[in-house]
């Protein structure tokens, strides 16, 4: 299937963030390569492969706020390994940077999720085992919607 559908938005793992510099930097593991749930999809994955990440600044949201008020830092996104990484800065010109700020000096540990938004992708069959990301991943007795491409909005 080759369709393009409105923004995908998938949970992901751990975000360091060094509160003491002067832009505070953030490195967030975005996606780890495997098989994730997400709301209203089921199992996913992404093959990193045909994702486009190549914009020179991945705008970094709080709950996926694409307003001004919502808008935390940037970065660049690196694939790397199988697993996409976003290396950046905290911007505390918003109330919303200021508190994840504020939260990450208090010891808080966040996690991220990424906005994709799929331009092909296709169901793989319960059973079936395909390559992405650099491992064999077997869909589970519901299958799975394997992102074959798409792009880095977030």
């Amino acid at each position: 299937m080759s369709t393009t559908i409105d923004e995908l938005l998938i949970s992901a793992a751990d975000v360091e963030i060094q509160a003491t510099g002067k832009p505070p930097a953030v490195t967030i593991l975005a996606y780890t390569g495997g098989l994730m749930t997400v709301p209203g999809w089921g199992p996913v994955a992404i093959n990193l492969a045909g994702v486009d990440a190549s914009a020179d600044q991945i705008g970094i949201l709080a709950d996926h706020d694409a307003s001004l008020k919502g808008i935390v830092g940037h970065g660049r996104a690196v694939v790397a390994n199988g697993k996409l990484l976003v290396q950046g800065t905290i911007s505390p010109s918003t109330e919303a940077a200021r508190q994840v700020i504020d939260l990450a000096r208090n010891g808080f540990r966040f996690q991220a999720s990424v906005g994709v938004t799929p331009v092909d992708y296709e169901r793989v069959r319960p059973g079936e085992t395909v390559e992405v990301n650099g491992r064999a991943i077997k869909a589970p007795a519901s299958g799975f919607t394997l992102v074959r491409a798409g792009v880095l909005r977030e």
